[in-house]
């Protein structure tokens, strides 16, 4: 066996000493700065993930608003649409009207009278056939004259012996107006 072990204590030099701690302090510095890097990221990350949802939340209740203004003017333009068409038709129903009931005699009483976009009935009541026989000749030659008036038939006339009256049921078509 030998007994070559030195027992001695090792003295190191300031040089040694100081290369130790500036090793030291710069595997702690490198860790730290790991470290702090790796808590930024996840930080990071996360606020930029809720941004990114607050952005989704917002652009999709934009788009809802705007569906919704989509939806109201599309129901404005068809009901546009459905007016439009329906004062058309009732100013030709209105003009049908008024020869209709033009020239009525004092005597004869209009009991119904129903227009609509193709046809027309009228029901006449009188105590005096002669008046109900002035209206409808003169109805007759009004419509005959009028392009609006494709075509008028007296289709019933009646007399009421218990309300001694005359009864007339006329009816007709109308021109299609376009």
């Amino acid at each position: 066996m030998d007994i070559d072990i030195n027992l001695q204590r090792v003295t190191t030099s300031r040089a040694d000493r100081f290369a130790k701690v500036i090793h030291i302090v710069a595997i702690v510095l490198l860790g730290s700065v790991t470290l702090l890097t790796v808590v930024f990221l996840v930080l990071g990350n996360t606020s930029s993930l809720s941004r990114l949802s607050q952005e989704e939340t917002d652009l999709l209740a934009r788009i809802n608003k705007q569906n919704v203004k989509i939806a109201r003017f599309s129901f404005i333009k068809e009901r546009i649409v459905v007016g439009s068409t329906y004062f058309r038709d009732r100013s030709d129903i209105k003009g049908a009207l008024a020869i209709l009931r033009a020239d009525i005699p004092d005597g004869v009483t209009l009991s119904s009278l129903s227009v609509n976009k193709r046809e027309f009935s009228m029901s006449l009541s009188s105590f005096s056939g002669n008046l109900i026989h002035q209206y409808v000749t003169v109805f007759q030659t009004k419509t005959s004259k009028n392009p609006m008036f494709q075509s008028a038939t007296v289709e019933t006339v009646n007399f009421d012996k218990k309300s001694n009256k005359y009864e007339v049921n006329v009816k007709g078509v109308l021109r299609d107006s376009k």
